[in-house]
């Protein structure tokens, strides 16, 4: 049998309802994972994951409790906490971790092996069997036929297939007047949106289930953790600058600092004022400490980021005066520094920049008390 996760429905000739047959319509409620098969192990686990989100996902949405369940199956205990694992293991596997893989694996065969003996004896029941294979691509899924004649008649025939959405495309023979024998058909579907799928098949017998094929809805991916700077430490301490003077601490708008030394309307001095921080940074917020009454103009802050490329990360203008200036910068695009520079457009394009000091904020976990005790300890 392929590699494939099916969620089956099975249509009896004749009308029989057996306890088989009932059993099989318990098995059609979470879907069949066939096969496993070692020389593709990523494929399979892809597979496996993708049939256990379709289940929770509609185990979810038809709950009338709103809860989260997986099916309770081989070495599957139907807990949201297992669910949680199983995804966080996913992510790990994918990023090259070897013993989530190889846990997921584990899984996969376990369920593989159960699911498998039930298809069986489901597909044992004489009749015509339909159901969908799911792959390792969630848009796009199979719909297989075959037919266990009871003796008379061989065959049975599609009198219908109808397909909700109705823009998803399928390339193979299972369509009105198919006539599905004992070799297995299938026809490869794929559907260009996330919307749920919906097949209602019908044939020259009355179908277990409605003779409905589903499949979930794709839900959307879920998004990062929201970014937060909830604490900041300053970086910029006696860091290597333009001028030694930038980051000596000392601050005062008398005090001596870095001067441009030419008009910087032309080209906002670019590259003359410089922070080059000791290891790559989250950048939050820098503070400018002018020289005198400072430049009346547009402070543009640009980003040197560790993997060579630069970017701005903020922009603010000023009237001038002998208060510092805070610039905050965007947090999106602010991650990964290594160097900052500040490049000045005066509004008077003949005027000279010059800055005392400049104070480089990055985003920091808070130390814990003890560390911050032993910090002091060291300085002195």
């Amino acid at each position: 049998m392929r590699n494939v996760v099916a969620v089956v429905w099975t249509v009896l000739l004749l009308g029989v309802w057996s306890e088989a047959s009932a059993q099989c319509s318990a098995l059609v409620k979470d879907g069949v994972f066939e096969t496993f098969d070692s020389s593709s192990e990523n494929v399979s686990v892809s597979a496996f994951m993708n049939w256990l989100r379709d289940h929770r996902s509609s185990s979810s949405s038809s709950s009338a409790g709103g809860g989260i369940s997986i099916p309770l199956i081989g070495s599957l205990n139907g807990s949201s906490e297992q669910y949680s694992q199983l995804e966080s293991d996913y992510a790990a596997m994918n990023a090259g971790n070897s013993a989530a893989r190889s846990r997921l694996i584990t899984h996969a065969r376990s369920v593989s092996a159960a699911l498998a003996q039930r298809f069986n004896e489901c597909l044992a029941i004489r009749g015509l069997h339909v159901w969908l294979e799911t792959t390792s691509n969630r848009h796009v899924f199979k719909i297989a036929a075959v037919f266990n004649s009871p003796g008379e008649p061989t065959r049975a025939v599609i009198n219908d297939v109808d397909r909700v959405p109705s823009d998803m495309t399928c390339s193979g023979v299972i369509a009105r007047g198919t006539v599905i024998g004992g070799s297995t058909q299938r026809m490869r579907c794929t559907r260009h949106t996330e919307a749920a799928v919906a097949i209602t098949i019908n044939a020259n017998s009355d179908p277990i289930g409605g003779g409905e094929l589903e499949l979930a809805a794709i839900p959307p991916p879920t998004p990062p953790p929201p970014t937060t700077c909830d604490s900041q430490a300053l970086v910029s301490r006696d860091a290597n600058a333009s001028n030694s003077r930038l980051t000596d601490s000392t601050i005062g708008s008398e005090s001596p600092g870095q001067n441009s030394n030419r008009a910087c309307g032309q080209d906002s001095c670019r590259g003359v004022f410089w922070i080059e921080l000791a290891q790559p940074e989250w950048i939050h917020h820098l503070v400018l400490h002018p020289y005198k009454t400072g430049t009346p103009g547009t402070n543009t802050i640009v980003a040197h980021y560790a993997d060579g490329h630069s970017d701005t990360i903020a922009t603010q203008r000023t009237n001038g005066g002998p208060d510092p200036i805070i610039v905050y910068t965007d947090p999106t695009k602010s991650k990964n520094v290594k160097k900052v520079e500040i490049d000045t457009t005066p509004y008077n394009p003949a005027a000279f920049v010059a800055w005392v000091e400049i104070e480089v904020f990055a985003c920091h976990k808070p130390q814990p008390l003890l560390m911050r005790r032993r910090a002091r300890v060291q300085r002195r």
